[in-house]
């Protein structure tokens, strides 16, 4: 392997600098961002090094692991900051100008989600049946003032409530092919799992 340009090697040392910036007595928001500058310099040259499979494949567990970690930092301090402009704007979602330490102003909006669970599909389902017997549900849309079929109904119903997402493997088994319906691209991903035999 070729040694290491300048250019490649450039990350590496602008990552050093950031973190050899640090004082002794530095506060917990300065080591955060010469950490963040370092971890940018450093995301950069190894996304630009060339590196032998063997090292990459070692290196992957670590990179997932670092990026975990990065992930829950991000998540965690992106709730707490959500929640307390919601607190402060009567629970709208509203975009708030924040002034940072360096003086650069950072529009922040917060976004409130929902996660269900335990969804009990079959019930659901038949709640959604259930409102086809209401005529309300069961009028034709060109408005001439017509009830549609109860299937038909029905069905327009479901496509209406549910997302309907294609099962590929139950369309091949009926005889229809994938590519007449949509584009396909490729892949591939490694699984890295350290001190295993085949």
């Amino acid at each position: 392997m070729a040694n290491m340009q300048w250019s490649q090697l450039r990350p590496v040392h602008d990552a050093a600098a950031a973190l050899d910036g640090l004082a002794d007595d530095a506060t917990a928001d300065e080591i955060a961002d010469a950490i963040t500058t370092a971890m940018g310099h450093l995301a950069e040259a190894t996304h630009h090094i060339e590196i032998s499979d063997r090292v990459a494949a070692r290196l992957i567990p670590k990179w997932k692991q670092a990026n975990s970690k990065l992930r829950e930092s991000i998540s965690e301090y992106s709730t707490r900051i959500a929640s307390r402009l919601f607190e402060a704007n009567n629970n709208k979602p509203l975009p708030v100008v924040i002034e940072s330490d360096n003086g650069e102003q950072i529009v922040c909006t917060p976004k409130h989600t929902v996660k269900r669970t335990e969804i009990r599909r079959d019930e659901l389902a038949e709640a959604v049946e259930r409102l086809t017997a209401n005529p309300v549900f069961r009028l034709d849309p060109n408005g001439d003032g017509e009830l549609l079929d109860y299937d038909v109904a029905k069905l327009r119903l479901f496509k209406r409530a549910f997302r309907f997402e294609p099962r590929w493997s139950e369309l091949k088994k009926l005889g229809l092919n994938d590519d007449e319906f949509c584009k396909k691209e490729s892949g591939f991903s490694l699984d890295v799992q350290k001190g295993t035999t085949l």
